[in-house]
Order: C-alpha cells, then sequence, then structure tokens
C-alpha cells in the first residue's frame, strides 16, 4: 500500500481518489429505507448542517446513501475520509479539496463526509 498522506498527494492522484470515491458511493447497495428517513429529508429544507451520528457499521452511511440518492439527484459532493488515502487530512487543506473536487464534478453547494 502507498504510504502517501493527504498532505503530500499529487493533485492527480486526489482526483482519481475522489472520483472513484464518488462512483463507489453512487453504487452503493441502498438497502431498505430507514425509519428516519423521512425526518432526515424534512430537516434538509433548513440551511444549517446535519450531523449523522451513531456507532460503527451500523448504517450511517446507507442512510447517507439513501438521502443523496433520493433527495440531492447528483448536486453534491462526497468525500469519505474512512479512507487511508486521505490520512491525515486538516481542516486548513479544505480549499484544496474543495478545488479537486469542483474541477471534477463542477460547483455545488452540498457537502456529504462519510
Amino acid at each position: 500500500m502507498n504510504n502517501q498522506t493527504f498532505q503530500n498527494l499529487p493533485l492527480e492522484r486526489l482526483s482519481s481518489v475522489l472520483k472513484e470515491q464518488h462512483e463507489t458511493f453512487s453504487n452503493i447497495d441502498l438497502g431498505t429505507p430507514r425509519e428516519i428517513l423521512p425526518e432526515i429529508i424534512a430537516g434538509l429544507a433548513s440551511p444549517k448542517i446535519l450531523v449523522i451520528t451513531g456507532l460503527r457499521r451500523v448504517g450511517k452511511s446507507t442512510l447517507l446513501a439513501q438521502i443523496a440518492h433520493n433527495q440531492l439527484a447528483d448536486n453534491y459532493f462526497f468525500v469519505n475520509f474512512e479512507d487511508e488515502r486521505l490520512l491525515n487530512f486538516t481542516a486548513d487543506q479544505f480549499d484544496r479539496l474543495h478545488e479537486a473536487l469542483i474541477s471534477l464534478f463542477g460547483d455545488r453547494k452540498i457537502f456529504l463526509f462519510d
């Protein structure tokens, strides 16, 4: 495995990682609609940040995919920070990440972070 961290990940490689993540997320099995989905969808109308928390392996990523596929069309950025290729990402590097996302997918206002 390549030991590169986000800090020294070339922009071309970062774009490749983000594109791969987007494709994987777009093709995720949506499973059974979660009971809380209607409540979350109602909260999407708010301009506030929506945070979904929970234990590991309980379905947060699937819920996020259900929200994205059912409500957001293709008008969002998706970044999975559990990807070891994004190791050591810090908030001060967000501009670099955002630029890579815009160059790949155009300007969007919704960010989905996993």
